[in-house]
């Protein structure tokens, strides 16, 4: 059972979130609760710790992945077995047949469920929760694989016994459902990248790329953005999709990865049309920012070098993005901060 514990590859945590590894752990699908027709069963445990043991022993057993090759087929988190209580008895409860691997991971991004087989996408799962006293941390456990077997051979080591099958269609059964989902739900979340939510917590002032068709062509044509240096590929970036193809080359070219980018330039942005919509130079058709002081404001905010900040803004320039009369006409037009 110690290579349980051990075993590797099957945990997200320390995950890079800016990654796509990121997008290889399922989300799942349950069934409303209106339309659920499974039940959902109670069991006791004298010995809660044997019993987790035994279960992530029989799921690394049965869904090795150089057997299955799916990453969605196995998934084991630090469960804090050492804070168990020994002498206490705990519960285990059971639900199959009301939830299925989601295939496109319910964020409504395009890239969502990306790391997803075809092959396992809609499997049903079963969940199992093992509950203790006093405890709020809940272990949990899911599977592709039906529990019959697993059943059998807890209860041949007498680690379980069954002690309630709540049916569909009670309230204790429409509660313990919704627990049950909402729990599971949050438990096995993988959240997304800081930058990214604070990225897209702040509104998008950047005026929109001229001539989108051509901009990374002509991105590719300046000697004086490109850096072999600092370059990132951005191809294993979960937020690749989330920009346009010219401002990933952007984003590569400064090492940043795109969410870090797409922050920046939110922030960038902003602070720019709040610069723009406050300046009285605004009003008398004067500039507001010269493309120095836009060097000065990055490298005072991020602490980057000259060469950095210089190649970001020459791209932006190239990409009509720093053209002032877009932020006079909007400001004119009554555009005000959301």
């Amino acid at each position: 059972m110690s290579r349980v514990i051990r075993a590797k590859g099957c945990s997200a945590k320390g995950l890079d979130l800016h990654s796509k590894e990121a997008l290889r752990w399922p989300t799942f699908r349950f069934e409303p609760l209106e339309e659920v027709q499974v039940p959902v069963a109670i069991f006791s445990s004298s010995n809660p710790l044997g019993l987790c043991l035994a279960i992530k022993e029989w799921l690394f057993q049965t869904l090795d992945s150089r057997l299955y090759g799916y990453p969605d087929m196995l998934r084991m988190e630090s469960q804090e077995l050492n804070s168990l209580q020994l002498k206490t008895e705990g519960k285990l409860l059971l639900l199959e047949g009301a939830t299925t691997l989601d295939s496109n991971g319910g964020s409504g991004r395009k890239d969502s469920g990306a790391g997803i087989s075809q092959s396992a996408a809609g499997a049903q799962i079963g969940i199992m929760g093992v509950f203790m006293p006093n405890d709020s941390k809940v272990r949990w456990f899911y599977c592709a694989v039906p529990y019959k077997y697993l059943l059998l051979h807890l209860a041949s080591q007498h680690l379980l016994t069954l002690t309630k099958i709540l049916e569909p269609g009670s309230k204790h059964h429409a509660r313990l459902y919704t627990f049950l989902q909402t729990s599971f739900t949050k438990a096995i979340h993988i959240p997304e990248a800081p930058d990214y939510l604070n990225a897209i917590s702040i509104t998008d002032y950047a005026p929109e790329i001229e001539d989108p068709d051509t901009a990374l062509d002509r991105l590719l044509r300046m000697d004086s953005i490109q850096s072999a240096k600092e370059y990132l590929d951005p191809s294993s970036d979960r937020y690749l999709l989330e920009l346009e193809v010219a401002e990933r080359e952007i984003a590569a070219v400064l090492g940043l990865r795109c969410a870090e980018y797409l922050l920046v330039k939110r922030t960038f942005f902003k602070e720019f049309f709040i610069e723009c919509h406050r300046s009285s130079e605004t009003k008398r058709g004067g500039k507001v920012r010269s493309d120095h002081a836009h060097h000065q404001w990055l490298e005072e905010a991020y602490g980057w070098k000259s060469t950095k900040s210089r190649r970001l803004i020459a791209a932006w320039r190239e990409l009509g993005m720093l053209e002032e009369e877009k932020f006079k006409e909007w400001i004119e037009a009554g555009g005000m901060l959301a």
